[in-house]
């Protein structure tokens, strides 16, 4: 199967169009977002969008079937499915990969990096490297669902683990990692797509 990447990206996002996404937001999502508002709550509706109308397209699903989450709060189908899917979300952007095989992708906005948290982790300073190495470290964590090695400096790559960098526009860096070598399609959205959609 070939692995199926859909992005959105925004700067704002009208009333109308923020309200319809989350007002589909899932309840256990909601209740994990508790009272927090804004640009947060946007991220997470972006993202359960974007998973919506990738499942709609890949399967036909009109609905977003109920989910259950791992130890470390990675979603998934709660009934057995043979279609796994990722999400991820950052200030302006979300992500939602769908894969047949283990998948993890991970978006992060370019930003400042403290030197120390950088020199902690075993990361360079500089923000466009930092990210760059850290969407791929979160991605393979995201792709084993295992949280348990987040406190590592270092996550080497696994048998089978395939890593590829992904295109997220200016400012922004995005990653894919798979227990699979499919090859990846990458669908770019606007908010606006995923509320036509619905």
């Amino acid at each position: 199967m070939e692995i199926q990447v859909y992005l959105a990206r925004w700067e704002t996002a009208a009333p109308a169009v923020r309200a319809a996404l989350e007002a589909q937001l899932p309840p256990e999502r909601l209740e994990r977002l508790g009272r927090a508002g804004g640009e947060k709550r946007l991220q997470a509706a972006a993202a359960y969008g974007l998973l919506r109308y990738g499942l709609r397209r890949l399967t036909g699903t009109p609905e977003l079937p109920a989910l259950s989450y791992g130890p470390h709060g990675k979603p998934a189908f709660l009934q057995a499915s043979a279609l796994q899917f990722s999400l991820s979300h950052t200030t302006g952007l979300a992500a939602c990969a769908f894969s047949d095989a283990p998948v993890g992708v991970d978006v992060e906005r370019i930003r400042p990096v403290p030197a120390a948290r950088a020199r902690r982790l075993g990361l360079p300073a500089r923000p466009e490297d930092f990210f760059a190495l850290w969407v791929e470290r979160e991605s393979r964590l995201k792709c084993r669902g295992d949280g348990a090695l987040a406190g590592r400096r270092a996550v080497p790559a696994r048998r089978g683990e395939v890593y590829c960098p992904l295109e997220a526009g200016k400012g922004y860096a995005a990653g894919l990692c798979a227990v699979c070598a499919d090859p990846v399609r990458l669908v770019r959205l606007s908010l606006e797509e995923l509320v036509k959609e619905t």
